[in-house]
């Protein structure tokens, strides 16, 4: 288990976010594609998880594109907020 993980589940401590990434952020984000459209007729799975108090809720949904990957989008938010671009 990796360090920040046991940190995280463990011991309830915060941990950098940059910290033993599975996937570096920058190759990540050259996996985007804006212009994917959602397609009225194709099936979309939607998952949630919300917050009551000083917590982030996120509602996040995913496609099968027409090549055979899988287009994800999300919204995150905290709970004095409305849910936002991630």
């Amino acid at each position: 288990m990796a360090t920040s993980t046991f940190k995280r589940r463990h011991l309830n401590a915060w941990v950098a976010p940059d910290v033993e990434r599975w996937i570096p952020a920058d190759l990540w984000e050259a996996l985007s594609d804006e212009s994917a459209p959602l397609r009225p007729d194709d099936v979309v799975m939607i998952g949630g998880d919300g917050s009551r108090s000083y917590d982030t809720s996120a509602l996040a949904w995913a496609q099968r594109a027409l090549d055979g990957r899988l287009d994800v989008a999300c919204r995150v938010g905290d709970s004095g907020s409305r849910l936002q671009n991630l």
